[in-house]
């Protein structure tokens, strides 16, 4: 493994957390200051998505709803106007069902990775225990050829 995805590794859930928030946070701003024309429904997956494999996925589903939230008040406020209220809904709906199948996904490769990680440990454990008991058995098999072969040295000496 590198020593990024370690540094990685070892950063505390809040540091997650905070990146997730502030991340929202700065794409919410740039989403409001380049107008409602313009989708950034993507740049807010980026912050769903590590909120879902390095905090969990509720937290994922948290910054799901979060980013839908702040794209539509983030249009709103930008001065995007509907003439039927079952457009953004509708928009926002389907943003979420997205958001929420990547969550869903995320979270249950995690879940794999970490079982397959911890397989990777036992049997680690369980090859170098067989290991440990194959250089044991050679050992004393060796011990038993010298020892059958000083027994015939000494057998021809006499």
């Amino acid at each position: 493994m590198s020593a990024l995805t370690e540094q990685i590794k070892k950063q505390p859930k809040s540091f997650f957390v905070g990146a997730c928030l502030a991340l929202v946070g700065a794409v919410g701003i740039v989403d409001y200051l380049t107008g409602y024309t313009i989708f950034f429904s993507a740049f807010y997956l980026l912050a769903v998505a590590i909120a879902a494999w390095f905090v969990g996925g509720t937290f994922g589903l948290a910054i799901s709803v979060l980013s839908v939230a702040v794209w539509l008040g983030g249009d709103a406020a930008a001065g995007a106007y509907y003439t039927n209220l079952f457009v953004p809904a509708w928009n926002g709906a389907i943003a979420l069902v997205v958001y929420f199948v990547v969550v869903w996904a995320l979270t249950s490769l995690r879940k794999l990775h970490h079982e397959l990680e911890e397989r990777v440990r036992q049997r680690t454990i369980a090859l170098t225990g067989e290991i440990k008991e194959r250089e044991r058995l050679e050992k004393e098999i060796l011990e038993i050829s010298e020892r059958e072969q000083r027994r015939i040295g000494n057998d021809l000496h006499d």
